[in-house]
């Protein structure tokens, strides 16, 4: 019997006000609908979980929740058996679903060697950027740019101040700062560590991005204890004897789109978590969010320059020494020698020559839920290093 996933989109006045210059030039897009026969299923990040929920709405089109509420039914097709999937612990008969980007990522590939499957995965959710070149990073893997986001950091903490720099975060996994009273504008009290789990692409673009390729001291000491791991994206799972402590990344697209639906219990995760930003020398730009009052809500601070931290020159795929830190892609991952492989890019890609065909999703026809999941566009005129050469309002990479 055939499942309906539940579609989690409520439309942020706020946030279509953001995007009003890349509407003006959109063009309206006609829906995919993989071929008889096909199906294509999506697996991977949480990050954009919710997200591809909304725009995965076609016949045939599936997306596997990370952290599926009940156990998820999936139709098999031509190349794969009908599959169910859970979260850990998985009962007999049923698939782990792949939880993070590195999960979804790596059954992508498991699945092009052997299409029967494991999960018979065609897209892999991503939140982070191509990985050196391996068995689980094959060069035939294509990332799909399809908005921004960033990574940032929160705090259930009074203490907690409103801003910090880069380094300062780092000292505070390095267990070089271990209480808030040791940063301007913060409170007193101890400092606990909350770090996303690691198989998600936020904990490796935190690493890499953040803490700049440096984990997380082990701790373990009464001044710095141990740092505790958690799914991503949420303060429901920080102790309540570490609310006045905690510091967690967190993806400031989820965090808006849970500050605008407060008064939904089931969305906003955030458990009076506080969004935090970077003193940079941007200024009064410290913020990946800001708060547009005429709307009554929070929008991504976008821009084309770097006053502006949303902006592609502050990703490091595009820019080494980007001027604010945890800016990045969210992306929808394809293998160009999976069996589904065409049918999967006609959803999430494009072909990457002049005048190159487009999915809806790269013709910016899934401007709405992209925005209303706290998500920042792409504009189609941007072209960087020849990672747009259709003119998509997506961009395209690669493993090297």
């Amino acid at each position: 019997m055939k499942r309906t996933l539940a579609k989690r989109c409520l439309y942020s006045a706020a946030a279509l006000g953001a995007a009003a210059a890349v509407l003006a030039t959109a063009a309206p897009a006609q829906a995919v609908v993989p071929p008889p026969g096909v199906v294509i299923a999506a697996a991977g990040s949480d990050t954009t979980d919710d997200l591809m929920t909304a725009i995965l709405t076609g016949t045939n089109q599936k997306n596997i929740r990370a952290t599926p509420a009940s156990a998820q039914f999936i139709e098999g097709d031509s190349n794969c058996t009908d599959l169910t999937y859970n979260k850990a612990p998985v009962p007999g008969g049923q698939v782990l679903a792949p939880n993070g980007s590195s999960n979804g990522r790596n059954a992508l590939a498991a699945a092009a060697s052997n299409p029967a499957g494991p999960g018979c995965i065609d897209i892999a959710r991503s939140s982070a950027g191509p990985r050196p070149i391996s068995a689980n990073e094959p060069a035939t893997f294509e990332y799909y740019a399809m908005a921004m986001d960033s990574l940032g950091w929160a705090s259930t903490s009074l203490a907690a101040p409103g801003t910090m720099t880069k380094q300062q975060l780092k000292d505070i996994y390095a267990c070089n700062i271990t209480d808030w009273s040791q940063l301007p504008g913060g409170g007193s009290g101890p400092i606990q560590r909350y770090v996303p789990q690691t198989g998600s692409g936020t904990y490796g673009f935190f690493l890499s991005d953040l803490l700049d390729g440096v984990a997380p001291a082990p701790g373990g000491t009464p001044s710095c204890p141990a740092p505790v791991f958690i799914q991503e994206n949420t303060g429901m799972q920080i102790a309540t004897a570490d609310f006045q402590k905690a510091i967690v990344p967190y993806s400031v697209g989820q965090w808006m789109f849970q500050a605008n639906n407060a008064i939904n219990p089931t969305i906003d995760l955030r458990n009076e978590a506080k969004l935090g930003g970077f003193t940079t020398p941007l200024g009064t730009n410290a913020n990946a969010a800001r708060w547009n009052g005429a709307d009554g809500g929070w929008e991504p601070n976008t821009g084309v320059t770097a006053a502006t931290p949303v902006n592609e020159q502050n990703i490091k795929l595009n820019n080494p020494t980007p001027d604010y830190p945890g800016i990045r892609y969210v992306f929808n991952v394809v293998n160009s020698v999976s069996v589904n492989y065409a049918e999967a890019r006609a959803v999430v890609g494009f072909n990457n020559i002049a005048g190159g065909s487009k999915s809806p999703l790269c013709s910016n026809g899934k401007i709405s839920p992209i925005l209303s999941f706290g998500f920042a566009p792409l504009s189609s005129s941007v072209n960087i290093s020849g990672n747009n050469l259709a003119g998509a309002t997506c961009r395209k990479y690669v493993p090297v």
